[in-house]
C-alpha cells in the first residue's frame, strides 16, 4: 500500500536526504535545537515592570513585573551598586510573591557574597509558573542580628514612572535597569516544532508521491466511464474516492492551480519575507497591493525572459528571496535596511562579515521550509516545454515583456504610490522600511540613485553666487552660539565654526595636517547622561591645551563611513544627494575638487591611510580623483598588533612612519581607522572592559572597552607630536555612531524610540571631533559643527586662506550653525526638517548652497566649474 501512493527513486532520495540535511543544519545554527528549553532574558525594568514600593522605614523593595505570556521563572539576578558592607544589614531576604500576594518563593543571601557594581543571579530551587498578564512582585528585605530591617544594599534598578529620576532612599538608589529574569518558555518551542515537522512531512509527500503519475490512466478511466454513462443514461456516482481522481484525471484542474500559482506567488513571496521581518501585520492594506503588483511585473519580466512561467516564477524567488534575508542580517548587524547603494558595497560587506553574527528565532526559521515547499511546488506544476512557432513566441515574449515595463515605469514614474499613501520616511529608513515592506521600501528607494539637477541650476547661476561671496575678514567676524543641552540636561552658548577666526601664529608657514577619521567613535557624554564603571575617553576629555572639541554632526548612522569622510573632505553635505546613496560607489568622477587637491596646490604631499582592504568603497579610484599621492593600505602593514582589527595604535604608528620620511613638503595625512568597526559580539578579552553601570549591554560593554583603547592610542598619538619642533595640526572626529543595543540608545535619551523627534534622533548624529595642535590655536570644548564644515575649522587653525567654494560656508555657518542628511539646526539651536519653517533668508542660502554643490561636484564641465571656483582640476 505505502509503495503504491510513494516512489522511491534513488534522485528523489537523494534529493529529500540533500535538502533535510540543509535545513536541519540551517535550523541548528540558526536557531538552536528547538527540542530544549530555550531560556530568554528580560529585564524587570520593562515596560511591564515598574518600582511599586519603597519604604524608607522599613527598606522594603518590592518590585513588580507581569509578562504578556506564561512563565516559568526559575530564576532572576540583581544588580548591585557600591555599598559598603559595614554599613548595611548582614542578610538579604529575597522573595517572589504572586499575585494574591502569597510568598512562592523565599531565600536568604548573605551581604558577604554580594559583589559591589556587580549583579548577582538567584538560582531558585523550584520554578514558578506566572500566568499571562498576572502581575507579581519580587520583594527584598534586609536583617542583621536582632534588628529586623537593616539597610538594603544599594540596589540598580528603574523608576518607570520617570526613567530620568534618581531616588535615593538612605543607602538604597534607583537607576538603570538592572533587574533580570530569566525564564523558560518551552511552549513557545512548540508550535515552530510542530509546525516543522509537519512541513517536512508535507515535503516529504510532495517529493516521494506518485498519484500525479496515475493521472494519465485515471483520464482515460474517466472519458471510457464518462462514455458509458452517456450511452446507458448513468450519472457518475459521488464519493470522495471518484472526486480525488478528477481532480488528478483532470487537466483543466491542474490549469486552474497552475494559474493560481502564478497570481499568488508574487503575494506568498512578499508575505514570507515580511513575517521573517516580523512586519506582517504592520504593513497597511494598500501598500500589500501595491508591492503585489510590483512583484506580479517583476514576474511579467522573468517569464519574457525565460520563456517558462513555472522556471521564470523558480528564478524570481530564488533571487528575490534571499535579497530579503540580506535585508534581514543588515538590519540585525546595522540598525538600517537594505537599500539599492548596498549592492555597490558588497566587497566592503563581506570583509567584516566575519564579525557579525546572524540568527532567527524558531518562528521566523518556519518560514524557509514553506518556502522550500512552495518552490517544489511550483517546480512540479510548472508547464512542460512546448514547441512553438515564431510568432507565438514573439507574441507570448511581448504580452509578458510590455504589461511588466509599463507596471513598473507607472510605479515609478508617476505619483500613484504617494498619492496612495505609499512614501518614503528619508530620516528615518527604518520606520520606513516596517510601514512600506521590504520590497516596496526598495524599489521607491530607486530614485535616489541619481542626483537631481537643482531647481534654477544654471553656469550663470554658480557665476552669480560665487560673485557675492567672500571671505568675512578675522578682524570684523562675529562670535556666534547656539544654546544647546550638554550630556547632563545643561543648556549652554556653544561656539559654531563662525565663531573661530583664522589662526594668524602660523604667519604663512603651511604646518602638517593630520585628519583621522575614527570608526565609529562617539562621546556619549556629549548627547546624555550614562554611568560606567570608568571613563570611555579620559584623555580626550583632559585635552584642553591647544584644543577644540566639540560635537560633530554627520549623515550616517551605524554604517556609511564613506560618507562621512566624502562631506569631511569636500565641504559637501549629503543633504543634497539621494537617500540612501553612497557618492564614493555611485557618483565618483575622475576629477573632485577637494581638501588634499586644494592643499596639493599649495605645494602639500598627499597621502591616505586605511589598514583595510584599499577596495573598499572603491576608495582607490576615489582617491585618485581626489589627487591624493599615494593609499596605504593593509597591504603595507607588516605584523600589525590586531585589536578586534589591526589597532588604531598601529595604524597612528604608521602616519608617524609617513611623517618622518615626508621630505620637505608639508604633509596632508588622512587616517581611517578600523579597530572599532562592527560587529560587537566578538567577546574580546579587555583588559579594562568598560561597561554601563547597573546595566547588561552586551554589545555597549565591546564597544566601550573598544573606543577605551582607542583614546589609549590617540594619546600616543598626541604625545609623539607634542615632542615634533615642525607645526602640525591633527583633527580626529567619528564617521558614524555604533549599531549597539536600542536600548542602549534609549536608556542614553531617555525615552524609547518610538518617541524619539527629530531632536532625539540628531543625537545619535553628534560625533566627537578634536582638533589640537602642537602651536598656539584657539581653545574651546564645547563647539558645534557639521561635517560640512569640518574641512573650514581645520583650515582656520592651520592659518590657510580658505577656497572660494569653503568662503561660501563660512557665510552659510553664520544662519545655519549645523546641518546633515535629517535637517538643519537655527541660530537657536533648534533642528527642523528641510523646507519647513525656514525663513527667507535660510531658504535661499541653502538653495543656494545646493546649486553650488552640484556644480562644485556633480557638474561634468570641469573647465568652466575650475574658472569659477578658482580650483584646479
Amino acid at each position: 500500500m505505502f509503495r503504491k501512493y510513494f516512489k522511491f527513486t534513488r534522485k528523489r532520495v537523494a534529493f529529500f536526504c540533500i535538502l533535510m540535511i540543509g535545513l536541519l543544519g540551517l535550523q541548528y545554527y540558526l536557531t538552536g535545537s528547538l527540542v530544549s528549553l530555550q531560556q530568554v532574558t528580560t529585564e524587570a525594568g520593562n515596560s511591564n515592570s515598574a518600582v511599586i514600593g519603597i519604604l524608607p522605614d522599613t527598606e522594603v523593595i518590592r518590585q513588580k513585573f507581569c509578562f504578556d505570556r506564561r512563565v516559568v521563572l526559575n530564576s532572576f539576578s540583581i544588580s548591585f551598586g557600591s555599598f559598603k558592607k559595614d554599613k548595611v544589614g548582614d542578610i538579604l531576604h529575597i522573595q517572589v510573591m504572586d499575585g494574591n500576594n502569597d510568598v512562592v518563593f523565599s531565600e536568604d543571601v548573605e551581604v558577604k557574597d554580594i559583589t559591589p557594581n556587580a549583579e548577582f543571579t538567584v538560582n531558585m530551587d523550584q520554578a514558578v509558573v506566572i500566568p499571562k498578564g498576572v502581575t507579581c512582585c519580587i520583594r527584598m528585605t534586609c536583617s542583621s542580628d536582632d534588628t529586623p530591617y537593616a539597610l538594603i544594599p544599594t540596589v540598580n534598578t528603574t523608576n518607570r514612572t520617570d526613567p530620568n529620576t534618581y531616588m535615593s532612599t538612605l543607602k538604597m538608589q534607583t537607576h538603570a535597569k538592572s533587574m533580570n529574569i530569566s525564564y523558560s518558555y518551552s511552549y513557545r518551542q512548540l508550535f515552530p516544532m510542530v509546525l516543522f515537522v509537519l512541513e517536512i512531512l508535507v515535503l516529504f509527500v510532495i517529493i516521494f508521491e506518485r498519484m500525479t503519475e496515475y493521472s494519465a490512466r485515471y483520464y482515460k478511466r474517466r472519458q471510457k466511464e464518462i462514455k458509458h454513462s452517456k450511452k446507458h443514461k448513468r450519472t457518475t456516482r459521488r464519493s470522495p474516492r471518484n472526486f480525488v481522481k478528477w481532480v488528478l484525471s483532470d487537466p483543466s484542474v491542474l490549469l486552474v492551480v497552475r494559474i493560481l500559482i502564478i497570481i499568488l506567488n508574487p503575494l506568498f513571496l512578499a508575505s514570507m519575507l515580511e513575517m521573517m521581518n516580523g512586519t506582517f501585520l504592520t504593513i497597511l492594506p494598500n501598500v500589500w497591493l501595491f508591492t503585489w503588483i510590483l512583484l506580479g511585473a517583476l514576474e511579467f519580466l522573468f517569464t519574457a525572459l525565460i520563456g517558462n512561467a513555472g522556471i521564470a516564477m523558480l528564478a524570481m524567488d530564488l533571487i528575490l528571496f534571499p535579497i530579503g534575508l540580506a535585508n534581514l542580517f543588515i538590519m540585525n548587524v546595522r540598525g538600517t535596511p537594505f537599500l539599492p547603494a548596498d549592492i555597490l558595497g558588497v566587497a566592503t560587506a563581506t570583509e567584516v562579515a566575519s564579525t557579525y553574527t546572524f540568527s532567527l528565532t524558531p518562528a521566523q526559521f518556519v518560514v524557509l521550509p514553506a518556502f522550500a515547499i512552495w518552490c517544489i511546488l511550483i517546480f512540479r506544476t510548472r508547464f512542460k516545454h512546448q514547441k512553438r512557432t515564431i510568432s507565438k513566441k514573439v507574441i507570448r515574449f511581448a504580452s509578458t515583456l510590455v504589461p511588466g515595463i509599463a507596471i513598473i515605469g507607472i510605479l515609478y514614474n508617476t505619483n500613484i504610490l504617494p498619492a496612495c499613501g505609499i512614501e518614503d520616511n528619508v530620516w528615518n529608513k527604518v520606520s520606513s522600511c516596517k510601514a512600506n515592506g521590504f520590497y516596496m521600501n526598495y524599489f521607491i528607494n530607486l530614485h535616489y540613485l541619481r542626483v537631481s539637477t537643482p531647481s534654477g541650476y544654471s553656469k550663470d547661476k554658480v557665476a552669480e553666487i560665487l560673485k557675492d561671496t567672500s571671505s568675512v575678514p578675522a578682524s570684523t567676524q562675529e562670535t556666534t552660539s547656539v544654546k544647546l543641552e550638554d550630556g547632563k540636561g545643561i543648556t549652554q552658548d556653544m561656539p559654531t565654526n563662525a565663531s573661530f577666526q583664522s589662526n594668524t601664529s602660523m604667519k604663512g608657514k603651511k604646518p602638517n595636517i593630520i585628519l583621522i577619521m575614527n570608526e565609529s567613535l562617539a562621546d556619549f557624554s556629549l548627547v546624555g547622561d550614562m554611568r560606567y564603571n570608568m571613563d570611555p575617553l579620559p584623555f580626550i576629555h583632559s585635552l584642553k591645551k591647544n584644543t577644540i572639541k566639540g560635537r560633530d554632526y554627520v549623515s550616517v548612522f551605524g554604517a556609511g563611513t564613506s560618507n562621512s569622510e566624502f562631506e569631511a573632505m569636500t565641504g559637501n553635505s549629503m543633504a543634497f544627494f539621494p537617500s540612501g546613496c553612497n557618492v564614493y560607489q555611485q557618483f565618483m568622477h575622475n576629477s573632485t575638487f577637494s581638501l588634499p587637491s586644494y592643499l596639493k596646490e599649495l605645494g602639500y604631499s598627499c597621502k591616505a591611510v586605511h589598514p583595510s582592504s584599499g577596495a573598499n568603497w572603491n576608495r582607490v579610484a576615489t582617491y585618485k580623483s581626489m589627487k591624493f599621492d599615494d593609499f596605504i593600505t593593509i597591504d603595507n602593514f607588516k605584523k600589525p598588533e590586531y585589536v578586534r582589527y589591526i589597532s588604531d595604535k598601529e595604524s597612528y604608528k604608521k602616519v608617524i612612519e609617513l611623517y618622518e620620511n615626508k621630505g620637505d613638503k608639508p604633509l596632508y595625512l588622512f587616517d581611517m581607522t578600523i579597530q572599532n568597526h562592527g560587529g560587537y559580539l566578538t567577546n574580546t578579552n579587555w583588559k579594562t572592559p568598560v561597561s554601563v553601570e547597573g546595566s547588561y549591554y552586551t554589545e555597549a560593554k565591546e564597544y566601550l572597552s573598544a573606543i577605551h583603547v582607542s583614546d589609549q592610542a590617540f594619546q600616543y598619538l598626541i604625545d609623539y607630536f607634542s615632542k615634533q619642533t615642525e607645526p602640525t595640526v591633527i583633527c580626529m572626529f567619528g564617521d558614524h555612531f555604533p549599531s549597539i543595543e536600542t536600548s542602549f540608545y534609549e536608556e542614553l535619551l531617555g525615552k524609547p524610540q518610538s518617541d524619539w523627534d527629530l531632536e532625539d534622533i540628531q543625537k545619535r548624529y553628534a560625533v566627537p571631533f578634536i582638533i589640537w595642535a602642537n602651536y598656539d590655536i584657539q581653545e574651546e570644548q564645547n563647539a558645534v559643527i557639521s561635517n560640512n564644515y569640518l574641512e573650514n575649522m581645520i583650515l582656520k587653525q592651520a592659518g590657510i586662506e580658505l577656497p572660494l567654494y569653503n568662503q561660501y560656508l563660512e557665510k552659510l555657518s553664520k544662519e545655519v550653525p549645523a546641518m546633515n542628511v535629517n535637517g538643519y539646526m537655527d541660530t537657536d539651536g533648534k533642528w527642523h526638517n528641510y523646507n519647513e519653517d525656514e525663513t527667507d533668508t535660510i531658504k535661499t542660502l541653502l538653495d543656494d548652497y545646493e546649486i553650488l554643490q552640484y556644480g562644485y561636484y556633480s557638474d561634468m564641465d570641469k573647465d568652466k566649474m575650475s574658472e569659477l571656483f578658482k580650483m584646479k582640476h
